[in-house]
């Protein structure tokens, strides 16, 4: 065999060991090391090094965790509590990921000898389910043919990772076999990969779309993992796998430490640690389910002692209500540049009230003026399936004999807008809606004509509103930032509905009540995050509110109000009534030289998270994670110190009175307390849908929806109790009566008990006839009543009957009438019953001829037999037991 000498100078990592024979001028053999081709390791041995070098990959991708969240927390012990809690859960869930691969990949090995095939077989389940989630968003779910581009897109994603891998696991092959210089530099260049993937995960799109989060964690965790793969024995060292081990005893401890350390769990399912935070969300499930805490009683009225006949009203006055999409409570009277960025609605703030702490209902837009225009809780009410469509504030106007016109977009309810669908259609209630996608010029010029249009008809009492689109993202206006951008927007609208105003003042004679406010906030990375619809924190949820009105004289009012509470206040305003659906408190009495002095509390929701405002405190609560935080509003206003460990009694007041507030929504609903809850997230009813499932007296579909909430809240002690439960919901042979408050869909929770495990229709057990599972043979013209409904496919050449059935015809071509089948186990009837056929042991099979034949003919042996638990060592009269 001739061999071909190394390239360069340096030895080769691995492989045999081959003679260099010499020539004629060099007599002396020369020894080279040649590289050998890869062998598949054992599992165990694969196993053993994916557990280490998964544990060393989670350990720096930890460490990367470490170093974008522990400047959130105050210097001290809790920065020391997250280090404990992130090395060890994020060094056990490396070690579970790579232990878990590599030992999938040797298993595969003798079946798919080929590693593209391998790695396509590996990541085809978790890529097809992010193909399958990728179509889950606002637009992309909006696209035709779903059914074909769900298949292609998961091909695509599964033949791109088998490619890819296959490439970097060459890449890393060679890598090892080269000097120690050119290692550690492809390390340096792994290494630098992972954080940039480290910060793509932490910067772009946070706390949306989980599964593109975690398929960037896994991505992380693969490109550490090849930077330690370089340097890694082929062998794993006893201290390596004692200390990948050590990992994963300590997860579970560090995770119930997540209890009792609230600040430290709040950074863990926040954003800053991106990839420890999909395994705490992952263990939550296994996490037992709390206990519901009492309710506080219902808050007192701060209104109660208010004289309502001293209340500012102007009837029959107009009413322009505007809202600016995404413009933040802190824009208003900002300077930027030497300039501030509102100077209208600063010189109408100097007019009127100012509501300094205004809070909407939702970081949605959908939601938020949907809940404006009908002063309800529409984010919690609407999964909880209660009333709609509800009473609008255009309607109610309307009722009254105003002429109401709206210039909005309909992009407004792009975020779950099939849920609103009633208000979506309806125009929320308004007579004339123009739906054109315009600027903030645009906007104006719009709402000008409708004024004109009010004025043209004799200028009965309107209501106008307007919504501006401008500062919403995309941003359309001028800058290098984003937020410069966004600056930009907020200016035009402002120099837009100064025209609006201008001319509604010179064409107008009657009084004008203005209104001003936002749809929600948006963030700039304040917290982590970007954009809005993922967080409760001031940046989204707090919005401006300025009412001015002819003689009024201003103020700003620092209490805490929330959108819902603007339609009642604006009816109450043009002297009307509001309608008994609406939750909000007309703010009127503040607007008073002596406002009351009680504190309010407002509250607002999204996901799964909802919030609670009494000054100087605000509580974020997550009903299914179980984190809270417990800001100071006024000593922290941008919610960086986290109190809910400092200050437990304030933390435990205020949720109760969230609590107290989310019973009363649930009050309203269908199916109990409890599953209304369920509905909202809240994991502390889980025992309460526990005891709704396993009650037999309450409905199916009641019971069906309990077992379907507790599914989302799973943990070890509901699964054991859950167990039994799904073992009678098996269908049984001998079934007993059901109850009588059951229908026949409870077949599945409230099943017959029975010892046997073959199924038994429902059909059978309401006495109706069962059919058979296999049709009747075609038996030529005369079909049987199964037959007649459905007809087997009939054979090229029918089989001839060995034993013709032989009967008198009763009348020309007509067969004789068929007898009932009976059901098994019950006689025709009128005959009797049949006695049961004896069975016939190997001795009485010896005595009869035809018997045996016939199990020959089968393909059994001679002496065979069904199985009756004994033996066939002996042929005596008696059988032995085995």
């Amino acid at each position: 065999m001739v061999l071909t000498p190394p390239p360069s100078s340096h030895p080769v990592r691995g492989g045999a060991v081959a003679k260099w024979p010499g020539n004629g001028l060099q007599n002396r053999d020369t020894w080279v090391q040649i590289p050998s081709a890869p062998q598949n390791p054992t599992p165990s041995l694969a196993a053993l090094r994916g557990l280490t070098l998964g544990a060393t990959a989670g350990a720096l991708s930890a460490l990367a965790d470490v170093a974008s969240t522990i400047l959130w927390l105050a210097p001290g012990r809790d920065q020391l509590r997250l280090v404990a809690v992130l090395l060890p859960l994020g060094a056990a869930l490396g070690a579970l990921v790579g232990a878990s691969a590599l030992l999938a990949d040797a298993l595969l090995a003798r079946a798919l000898p080929r590693p593209l095939l391998r790695h396509a077989a590996l990541s085809s389940l978790p890529l097809s389910l992010v193909a399958w989630l990728l179509f889950t968003g606002g637009r992309m779910r909006r696209l035709p043919a779903q059914w074909l581009l769900r298949p292609l897109a998961a091909l695509a994603l599964v033949a791109s990772a088998a490619l890819g891998l296959t490439l970097l696991r060459k890449l890393t092959a060679a890598l090892r076999a080269r000097s120690l210089r050119v290692r550690v530099l492809g390390a340096a260049l792994f290494v630098a990969t992972a954080q940039l993937l480290h910060g793509l995960d932490h910067r772009v799109l946070p706390r949306l779309y989980e599964y593109l989060h975690a398929t960037l964690g896994a991505l992380t965790l693969l490109a550490f993992a090849c930077a330690a793969s370089l340097f890694a024995r082929p062998r794993p060292s006893r201290p390596a796998v004692a200390l990948s081990a050590l990992a994963l005893i300590l997860a579970p401890w560090a995770f119930t430490r997540l209890d009792a350390w609230p600040n430290v769990r709040a950074e863990v399912f926040g954003v800053h640690a991106p990839f420890v935070r999909h395994l705490a969300l992952a263990l939550t499930a296994l996490r037992p389910a709390p206990v519901a805490r009492p309710y506080a009683p219902p808050p007192v009225d701060p209104t109660a002692g208010v004289d309502r006949s001293a209340l500012p009203r102007w009837e029959g006055a107009h009413v322009l209500l505007v809202t600016i999409d995404a413009m933040r409570a802190d824009r208003l009277g900002r300077v930027v540049d030497g300039r501030s960025l509102t100077p209208t609605l600063d010189a109408l703030a100097a007019r009127g009230t100012v509501f300094s702490r205004t809070y909407t209902q939702a970081p949605h837009s959908s939601y938020s003026l949907s809940s404006l225009h009908t002063g309800e809780y529409l984010h919690e009410t609407v999964p909880l399936g209660q009333r709609q469509p509800l009473t609008t504030m255009a309607e109610s106007f309307g009722r009254a004999g105003y002429a109401t016109a709206a210039v909005f977009t309909r992009g407004v309810f792009f975020t779950e807008g099939e849920r609103l669908t009633p208000y979506r259609d309806r125009d929320l209630g308004f007579t004339r809606a123009d739906h054109v996608d315009r600027d903030a010029r645009g906007q104006a010029d719009a709402l000008v004509r409708e004024l004109d249009d009010i004025v043209r008809r004799g200028e009965p009492p309107s209501l106008a509103w307007v919504h501006f689109f401008d500062a919403h993202a995309p941003y359309q206006g001028r800058g290098a930032t984003p937020e410069e951008q966004y600056n930009d927007g907020i200016r035009h609208i402002d120099a837009a509905l100064s025209t609006a105003l201008d001319h509604a003042r010179s064409v107008l004679h009657r009084p004008l009540i203005v209104a001003v406010t936002a749809d929600h906030g948006e963030e700039f990375g304040e917290h982590g995050g970007v954009y809005h619809g993922s967080t409760l924190y001031e940046e989204q949820v707090r919005v401006p509110l300025i009412i001015a009105a002819p003689g009024m004289s201003p103020r700003v009012v620092a209490q805490p109000a929330q959108l819902i509470d603007v339609a009642p206040t604006l009816l109450g305003l043009a002297g009307l009534t509001p309608p008994a659906s609406m939750r909000g408190t007309d703010l009127r009495p503040w607007m008073l030289p002596a406002p009351p002095s009680a504190p309010r509390t407002v509250f607002a929701s999204v996901n799964t998270r909802v919030m609670v405002v009494r000054l100087p405190f605000k509580l974020i609560a997550d009903l299914t994670f179980g984190v809270e935080e417990l800001y100071d509003l006024t000593r922290d206003p941008t919610e960086r110190r986290n109190l809910a460990e400092a200050l437990r009694s304030e933390r435990s007041s205020l949720r109760a009175s969230l609590d107290a507030w989310l019973a009363a929504l649930a009050a309203e609903s269908g199916g109990g307390a409890a599953l209304a809850r369920g509905r909202l997230g809240d994991r502390t009813v889980a025992r309460d849908l526990l005891s709704l499932a396993r009650d037999r007296s309450r409905p199916s579909d009641t019971r069906a929806e309990a077992v379907t909430l507790l599914a989302r809240f799973a943990d070890a002690s509901l699964i054991s109790s859950l167990a039994p439960l799904l073992r009678d919901a098996s269908p049984t042979c001998a079934p007993r009566p059901p109850s009588p408050s059951a229908g026949p869909a409870t077949a599945a929770l409230d099943p017959p008990s029975s010892t046997c495990s073959r199924a038994i229709p429902r059909a059978t057990m309401e006495g109706r006839p069962r059919p058979r599972r296999r049709p009747p043979r075609h038996r030529g013209p005369h079909r049987g009543p199964l037959e007649r409904r459905r007809s087997p496919r009939p054979r090229r050449r029918p089989r001839p009957r060995r034993h013709p059935r032989r009967s008198r015809l009763r009348g020309p071509g007509r067969p004789p009438p068929r007898r009932p089948r009976a059901l098994p186990g019950r006689a025709r009837p009128g005959s009797q019953p049949r006695p049961p056929r004896p069975r016939f042991t190997p001795r009485d099979m010896a005595h009869r001829p035809d018997r045996r034949r016939a199990l020959q003919r089968r393909g059994r042996p001679r002496n065979a037999r069904r199985s009756t638990g004994c033996s066939m060592a002996d042929r005596g009269d008696r059988a032995q037991p085995r």
